[in-house]
């Protein structure tokens, strides 16, 4: 017992976490520990990230990794612990603890049932053994808990390789759709591209598990509702039958002739006025009011109905004012890197993340007279999506949050998100989930509004990943997400699940330098920004290139954010203020 402590404390506890070991690796220095540990210290060192190799928090000794251009989570993965730390961890490790019979009743050669667990000296007792044990001033009061049904000692069961019988299952090849060990993995599935830890997928697998679960609950009900309705129609048919039955008869025999001779009348008399109407709108659309409808004139379309987006993409835009996104009595310059605009009790409201202030800020007229809020969010803010109306979701990357603000159209700060990675860009998928890209490692992760990530999508194969800053999100009216990644110099359209639908990276004359910010319309076209090449680009719903739609010769410098807003205008974030734009 006092050896398997001593064990633990000296040669099985990470010096970085000072818990036992967790997925360990044996560095080239034969210095041990965790791989998340040496992973996240490796991460806060740039001189190693730049040598491709991991560092070694101990001895500080480089050990390089075989494979570089991976993320920087999976250089340890290559590096297994040496057999010294693996043999005692399979035999004095937590998983090798026996948690069913008493540790003391064992070594004297007896099979008594365990009743109680002592943490202190990490065993399980007999309810006569924890009597004596209880002895012992300093395990009196401290360290020792029931073993009831209800309360057991954390003990991960192994689950083993059928094929393998001496292996565990710690992997799940998504293309086979199995679950396999290492050796299957090294022997059958080396040529497969997605094999994944089982541990990756337990969350996503927790998430589909529930949603099934209440997709279930609520077919149930709805079948429930169903047949109680069944039975009450039937019940209301036995008994009021016959009285329908003579209402029919009273009306077909009274209203009949009444009806045949009003369509008549109708059939010989309107025919011709009313094919020639509907010829008319078919043809020519134009805004003829008959009666109390509207008929739109659908060559109007750059006129904005509402708050529905609607560009005439076909038309020149026209410069139509600026928004100075300075603002007095604070810093003199402003970097807005993007926005995006809502309509708040009638007001047209454009909100800003301004990174060079530490601070969102909204511009918005008000009795006739231009109006300005700011709001200070403990960083600085990078990426803006809209959640509902008078809301919208902030990221702020160096502070590893983001924050949810209330749009009145002055700001108020509603809460704050802690992330376990630093988002840049972020967008709304559905009311209880975000999608937010990261470069640590370069991800599109799906969030609950908890911050908790659901999955994450790394496009493309482990050794070619596209994306490598993707900056910029937005979604799509078919709820795919789109990603601008100025590393990759491309625009990715994924969907939730993480598959590709297209990638648009081309060369010559349509080819991107720096791509930046990006928005989708209603009508399914996207518009994306080139920092360096000062224009915004016009692409199809599939990706195909239009047109150049902005140039420096419009006054568009050096472009970030672009949104569309109302009355079919455009909105583009330059290096001091966002430029609006009309498209007639």
């Amino acid at each position: 017992m006092a050896t398997s402590q001593k064990l633990t404390e000296h040669f099985l506890t990470c010096t970085i976490c000072t818990e036992v070991f967790d997925k360990p690796c044996t560095l080239a220095c034969n210095h041990t520990f965790c791989r998340k540990c040496v992973i996240t210290y490796t991460q806060t060192r740039p001189e190693a990230i730049s040598a491709k190799s991991l560092l070694c928090p101990f001895c500080r000794k480089m050990t390089k990794v075989s494979a570089p251009e991976r993320p920087v989570e999976e250089w340890a993965d290559d590096f297994k612990p040496s057999f010294v730390i693996q043999g005692l961890l399979d035999s004095f490790g937590p998983e090798s603890k026996d948690t069913i019979n008493c540790s003391f009743c064992k070594e004297e050669g007896e099979t008594t049932p365990a009743t109680s667990w002592c943490s202190v000296c990490d065993d399980a007792l007999c309810e006569l053994c924890m009597w004596v044990h209880k002895l012992i001033p300093l395990f009196r009061h401290r360290g020792a808990f029931d073993l009831s049904p209800y309360m057991k000692v954390k003990v991960r069961k192994k689950v083993m390789c059928k094929v393998h019988k001496d292996e565990n299952v710690k992997y799940i090849c998504k293309d086979c759709k199995t679950a396999v060990c290492q050796t299957c993995c090294t022997n059958h599935h080396r040529k497969c591209d997605l094999v994944v830890e089982i541990e990756s997928e337990i969350t996503a697998m927790k998430t589909e598990l529930k949603e099934n679960k209440e997709d279930l609950l609520k077919k149930h009900d709805e079948m429930k509702t169903h047949v109680g309705k069944q039975d009450t129609i039937n019940v209301l048919d036995l008994k009021a039958t016959p009285v329908l039955q003579d209402a029919i008869n009273v009306l077909d025999l009274k209203a009949t002739p009444v009806l045949q001779d009003t369509i008549n009348v109708l059939d010989l008399k309107a025919t011709p006025v009313l094919q020639d109407t509907i010829n008319a709108l078919d043809l020519k659309a134009t805004p003829v009011l008959q009666g109390n409808i509207n008929v739109l004139d659908l060559k109007a379309t750059p006129v904005l109905q509402g708050n529905i987006n609607v560009l005439d993409l076909k038309a020149t835009p026209a410069l139509q004012g600026t928004i100075n996104t300075r603002v007095a009595g604070y810093a003199d310059i402003s970097n807005p890197s993007d926005m995006t605009v809502l309509v708040v009790n009638g007001t047209d409201t454009v909100v800003v993340t301004d990174y060079s202030n530490n601070s969102v800020k909204s511009f918005y007229t008000r009795n006739k007279k231009q109006s300005h809020s700011r709001l200070s969010v403990g960083g600085r803010p990078y990426g803006i999506t809209k959640l509902k109306d008078n809301q919208v979701a902030v990221t702020v990357p160096g502070a590893s949050h983001i924050v949810t603000v209330q749009v009145n159209p002055d700001l108020v700060l509603l809460s704050t998100i802690i992330t376990s990675k630093r988002y840049y860009s972020i967008t709304s998928l559905t009311p209880s989930t975000l999608a937010a890209g990261s470069d640590s490692p370069p991800c599109v992760d799906i969030l609950d509004m908890a911050g908790h990530v659901l999955r994450s999508i790394f496009p493309g194969q482990p050794s070619r990943y596209i994306l490598k800053y993707p900056f910029f999100l937005c979604t799509t009216r078919t709820g795919n997400i789109l990603v601008s990644d100025w590393g990759s110099k491309c625009v990715v359209c994924l969907t939730p699940e993480g598959d590709v639908v297209f990638t648009y990276n081309t060369t010559g004359d349509t080819e991107m330098e720096y791509p930046h910010g990006i928005t989708s319309t209603s009508t399914g076209d996207i518009l994306v920004t080139d920092i360096n090449l000062h224009r915004v680009i016009h692409l199809t719903e599939s990706g195909q290139f239009v047109r150049n739609i902005l140039t420096s010769q419009d006054g568009v410098q050096s472009p970030r954010g672009v949104c569309v807003g109302g009355r079919g205008r455009m909105y583009v974030c330059t290096w001091d203020a966002v430029r609006v734009f009309t498209l007639k």
